[in-house]
């Protein structure tokens, strides 16, 4: 299928709950050619974790010691999801050892999961005994190791064709001591530390991009650039992610940033106030954890994540002000996961400034969800620049909105970022500052398959999410939503009256729910966002006249359709 290339799946912030075993395993040099300072073992290859050792939220991890066979484990996405980017990892591990699940074979996982083949990289440890000493213009201890990252991404791009990876897109990515160990090799731009040795070594060394993650050992005391690295014009994009109380100093990522921006050189920064060090991409409380979601946005915003024929078709009729395609129509197996990596794909290139405002439920009585066949809502994502504030007493214009049509909803304010999955509907709660009523104005034209909704084309469509209207608020603790009576009315006559008390398992359930569909979505909820939990009585097609919308406790909505 054409769309599953785009296909995405939630990325959260959680680690993998089982291991993935690799695609295939190969080692990086031939036997008696290893280039550089060899590691310092002490016995085979082992496990050098004890049972005394700090968990990582709450977990052991694996420290792979006496590494002195360098190999690149290598993970592909299934072929139907690739979009062709590779990212090289380089665990962390000060040099002793290889952090290698926390910071290696999770991070593949991550990576497959957004269509991204993993090369990840047994560097050779222990190298932290040579020291300092400048060897090719880098520190012994790191020469070794940043060789073995080199010769990883001339394999990538070895097994381009192959592994179905475009030459042009090939990253790497390290942690900590493998921060450096990245930086090191992408500093390079594609000059290599070793003579080449063979034919993989005729595929070039060159990082297109890199992501150190709490590197260390880049900063000088009072702040500066390391002398031995040298970043120019040419030196590789680089995203950063790093806590301000790591005890390994993220002036390290700071000063890096720096001469990057001095150079001209693309580069996103985030520093966050907590965090400590080496947390791969297990979730805490701490919102450093959550790195991985601003990584695949920046890595979304430099087009490493591809697109899709079919996104390109709804982009296209979006921006022209055409039909929206029907997913179905164009690919008839479609299903629902894939619908919504549609959504997302679109959407997010559609945007614009000021970019999201929140998310929407469709489908939410029960009425509603028996006639479509689905026990669940289907999730939606709203744009900041449809919403209208109804103490306006706004006027609408049925040119503005095409097929416009109304309805009449319950809303959440958000008060405390959502930028996690939250279990409990209690701690939900205290995420949101207000309820508010709303009116939601769907518009838009789409010819569905067989001329019926559907929950595929649905939720390919984003439920044709376009504006809405946000009443004044209402504390959250001082009414409960399900009790509240809605009536709405045109002119003066009543159109509908409706019970809250339908909206699917209750109208505070539904905007949990909604809530973490937005974190499968990758879309963090920021304070003022708004969640719409979908419409309640009739959906009615805007003709001109006077409207208003009696929410009860909640207050009152008016406005004009001209």
């Amino acid at each position: 299928m054409r769309l599953a290339a785009f296909l995405l799946f939630f990325i959260g912030a959680a680690h993998p709950a089982c291991a993935l075993d690799p695609h295939s395993i190969i080692d990086l040099w031939p036997e008696g050619k290893t280039p550089g300072p060899l590691s310092i073992v002490n016995g085979e290859e082992r496990d050098l974790t004890k049972d005394t050792d700090r968990l990582i939220a709450g977990e052991r991890i694996i420290k792979l010691g006496h590494v002195s066979k360098p190999q690149a484990h290598i993970f592909l996405p299934p072929a139907e999801k690739a979009n062709g980017t590779a990212v090289v990892i380089c665990p962390g591990g000060g040099f002793h050892i290889l952090a290698w699940d926390l910071e290696g074979t999770e991070v593949a996982e991550w990576l497959n999961g957004i269509g991204i083949a993993a090369i990840v990289v047994k560097y050779r440890v222990p190298t932290a005994r040579h020291g300092d000493e400048l060897v090719e213009g880098l520190p012994k201890r790191v020469l070794g190791p940043a060789m073995d990252a080199q010769r990883g991404l001339s394999i990538t791009r070895a097994n381009a064709e192959k592994w179905n990876v475009d030459p042009d897109h090939v990253g790497i990515l390290g942690f900590s001591a493998g921060g450096v160990t990245a930086v090191a090799a992408a500093l390079q731009n594609g000059d290599r530390l070793y003579a080449g040795i063979d034919e993989t070594d005729e595929a070039s060394c060159r990082a297109d991009f890199a992501m150190p993650i709490y590197p260390g050992f880049l900063a000088e005391n009072d702040g500066s650039l390391k002398e031995y690295l040298k970043v120019t014009k040419e030196t590789p994009p680089m995203f950063f992610a790093h806590a301000a109380d790591d005890r390994v100093t993220c002036l390290s990522s700071t000063a890096l940033f720096v001469a990057l921006k001095q150079a001209d050189v693309h580069a996103d920064l985030h520093i966050y106030a907590k965090g400590g060090h080496g947390y791969g991409l297990r979730p805490t409380d701490n919102p450093v954890t959550h790195w991985p979601k601003r990584a695949e946005e920046w890595m979304r915003s430099m087009q490493l994540l591809g697109s899709t024929e079919l996104g390109d078709r709804f982009v296209v009729a979006w921006r022209n002000g055409k039909p929206l395609p029907s997913l179905l129509a164009l690919e008839s197996d479609a299903n629902l996961e894939e619908a919504y990596a549609i959504q997302r794909d679109w959407v997010m290139r559609t945007l614009g400034d000021p970019g999201i405002g929140g998310i929407k439920g469709g489908i939410v009585t029960p009425a509603g969800q028996k006639r479509l066949g689905v026990k669940e809502p289907i999730g939606a994502i709203l744009r900041a620049s449809g919403r209208l504030e109804a103490k306006s007493k706004p006027t609408i214009s049925l040119k503005q909105f095409p097929n416009l049509k109304l309805e009449t909803e319950i809303g959440f304010v958000v008060g405390k970022k959502i930028d996690r999955p939250i279990t409990d509907l209690d701690a939900f709660k205290k995420h949101i500052k207000a309820i508010v009523p709303i009116i939601e104005l769907p518009a838009g034209e789409s010819k569905m398959a067989n001329d019926a909704p559907n929950p595929i084309d649905l939720a390919a469509l984003n439920v044709f999410s376009s504006g809405y209207i946000v009443g004044e608020p209402a504390d959250p603790e001082s009414l409960d939503p399900r009790a509240l009576k809605l009536v709405f009315e045109k002119d003066g006559t009543q159109l509908h009256e409706a019970s809250a008390a339908d909206n699917w398992t209750g109208p505070w359930e539904t905007a949990h729910w909604l809530a973490n569909f937005a974190q499968r979505q990758g879309v963090d909820l920021q304070p003022n966002h708004v969640i719409l939990c979908g419409a309640l009585g009739k959906i009615h097609l805007a003709e001109k006249g006077s409207y208003r919308y009696n929410a009860g406790a909640l207050g009152h909505i008016e406005f004009t359709i001209k």
